[in-house]
């Protein structure tokens, strides 16, 4: 994956500019482009792929590289699981679904 995100990150940067040029901004709200083609076609993975793209060449932009994007995501694995959710019987099917308590923040 390290180096799947350098060949995006280093495509990234000869196409569209490195990050002194470039805000994250745009590679993000593209992001949002890609997800709602990902609702639209949820069976298709390079939707999926198209966001993944996007999220490793933002973050890039914004100044984290890969090891942080790992370090962070166990992070926030570490939190996600310590918290509570609905149980997976009273989930709905196509729609988000939040932590408990989420509302009281």
């Amino acid at each position: 994956m390290k180096q799947l995100h350098e060949r995006i990150t280093s495509w990234g940067d000869k196409t569209f500019g490195p990050p002194e040029t470039r805000s994250p901004l745009g590679p993000l709200n593209h992001l949002i482009e890609e997800a709602y083609e990902c609702i639209d076609k949820p069976d298709d993975g390079y939707e999926f792929a198209d966001c993944l793209i996007l999220i490793f060449q933002a973050a890039h932009l914004a100044g984290f590289e890969y090891d942080d994007l790992h370090d962070h995501v166990v992070a926030k694995m570490i939190i996600n699981e310590a918290r509570k959710y609905p149980p997976v019987e009273d989930q709905p099917k196509d729609q988000p679904v939040h932590r408990l308590g989420r509302d009281k923040e």
